[in-house]
Formats: C-alpha cells, structure tokens, sequence
C-alpha cells in the first residue's frame, strides 16, 4: 500500500482513486505511527509548497532530492524520483527541501538567508514529519510538490490560523481579514495555479504516483 501525506483537504481531494492508497492530511502529519496504515511499503509527500530558490514560479512542480531542517536531513529515494520525473516529462525542479514548519520564511529577505544557508529550494510544512516517519520504517520515500507562492511572497502571521486542524479553511478566521482582500486573493489565485499543477500530475501518473511495489 502506498501512503499519501498531504498538508491541506484540497490537496488531498486530488487523488481521487484510493483502491490500495491511503490518502492522510491535516493533523495526520503528527500522528503518522499510529495513523499510516498497516502494510504501508511507501511513501509520498503531496502538495503544495513555498519557493526559496528565487527561479522558481507559482505552479512549478518541484521533487525533493533531499529533506533538511537545523536538526537534521533525510534523502528520497533516487528511482522513484527518477520515475516520476520521466512521468511529467522531466518538467519537474530537482531541490532540496527546507522544512521546519515555514518559521523564518515570511518575506524575501528570511527566503534568501534560508537559501543561503541551506541550499533549499523549497520549503513545506509536512514532508520532514514524511521523512521521518519513512526512515525509521525504512520504507521507500519521496516528495513532489508545486509552488503555491514564490520567494519573494510576504506570508501573513495571521495566515496560519485560517487553516484548521483537519486541513479544511477556517472561515470564521478568514472572515477577520476581509479587509486584506488583496492579501487573501492574490494567495487564493496562487494557490489555484499550484493545485491544477498536482492535478496535471495525478492525470499521468494515476493514485500511485508512480510508485512500484505492492
């Protein structure tokens, strides 16, 4: 069985065909040893994700070649990344990925020193809690993502508190900002442009992702 790990319902709505995929968002990410299920052989990381690396556009798609936060790194594994690359025709952006619960990384300024500093191209919340979870499993792990905002994209504080625990939008939150309206659209287009790039690659690739094993 594959597992799929995704941050947000909407990213999770992608896979649509769950016959021998197990489909995880929101909260999951924190529970994934009492949550993945038994028989899991793999492991993706799915979504969206903000960009480091200042080439990268919204609706890039990006495979983690490795995973890195201060404390500590993993590395996907190479032949199914190599699979899922040849799948979306070598379109896909090969980085690392920064991941330490998108702290520091609310304005250019805090992109380019992770950048820098770490040699990330992208950064997301969920795929180190992925990466661990894979490498005391030792199971076979990836992460494809698209970039949902650029390096250069000034992320609210008050941003994180519009998603709720489950992955879903927290209205009554998103309600208290109506007055950003150019705040809210802008990343609501954005993120729209990222989700049709994963839905692109659900249409070649099928709930497996390219993943091969039973």
């Amino acid at each position: 069985m594959l597992t799929i790990l995704c941050g947000l319902e909407d990213e999770a709505k992608v896979i649509k065909d769950r016959r021998d995929v197990q489909v995880l968002w929101g909260n999951a990410r924190t529970r994934l040893d009492v949550v993945v299920a038994r028989g899991c052989k793999a492991l993706i990381s799915f979504g969206v994700s903000g960009a480091l690396d200042p080439t990268l556009k919204v609706g890039d798609l990006v495979l983690a070649t490795s995973i890195c936060s201060p404390e500590e790194s993993f590395n996907t594994n190479q032949a199914w990344r190599t699979r899922l690359d040849t799948a979306v025709s070598g379109r896909a952006y090969e980085t690392s990925f920064y991941c330490d619960g998108n702290l520091g990384a609310s304005n250019a300024q805090e992109r380019e020193k992770l950048y820098k500093e770490f040699n990330a191209g992208a950064i997301d919340d969920e795929t180190i809690y992925a990466a661990r979870f894979a490498h005391v499993n030792n199971i076979p792990f990836v992460a494809l993502r698209s970039i949902s905002d650029n390096h250069k994209t000034v992320i609210p504080s008050w941003i994180s508190k519009t998603i709720k625990d489950d992955g879903s939008a927290n209205i009554e939150e998103i309600m208290k900002h109506l007055d950003q309206t150019f705040d809210l659209f802008a990343l609501a287009v954005n993120f729209g442009k990222a989700l049709a790039a994963l839905k692109a690659v659900y249409a070649v690739t099928g709930p497996q992702l390219c993943w091969e094993g039973k």
